[in-house]
């Protein structure tokens, strides 16, 4: 084995070692709340704004920032993890973006019920990639 590909090899153990592709629990969990707070939230969208509503999203907003952070990798091949949380973050941004630029007006309930499908797929998603890592898949 040449020199070069042994020093690849060595480099792709310690970054898989180290937990560059390692599976978190505290991300799935974060995930779970965030899917557990989004119905709350978008139920809201369908009329004026409640109170809390900047504040459950930013509340939101810090936990898919931890999450991704918590995701990140260099390594092309874990990249599919943290790509997935990122998109189900850039789908939230976006959807709370929307109704903000609405204001006062409500979403329709047909548009809200679409946004809960899609950032609840799209948590899905992002959930099984990270679980995938814990079994190896």
């Amino acid at each position: 084995m040449s020199y070069r590909v042994a020093r690849i090899m060595a480099v792709c153990l310690v970054a898989t070692v180290s937990g560059c592709c390692a599976y978190h629990q505290e991300s799935v969990d974060n995930l779970k709340t965030i899917k557990g707070q989004i119905p709350a939230l978008y139920s809201g969208f369908t009329s004026a704004p409640a109170a809390g509503e900047q504040t459950q999203a930013d509340q939101i907003k810090t936990l898919f920032s931890k999450t991704v952070d918590q995701e990140k990798s260099i390594w092309f091949w874990c990249r599919q993890t943290s790509d997935a949380v990122t998109q189900a973050e850039q789908t939230f941004e976006s959807q709370v973006g929307d109704r903000q630029k609405k204001l006062p007006k409500p979403l329709p309930q047909p548009l809200v019920d679409a946004y809960k499908n899609q950032i609840d797929t799209q948590l899905n998603d992002a959930i099984l990639a990270i679980q995938a890592r814990k079994t190896g898949s």
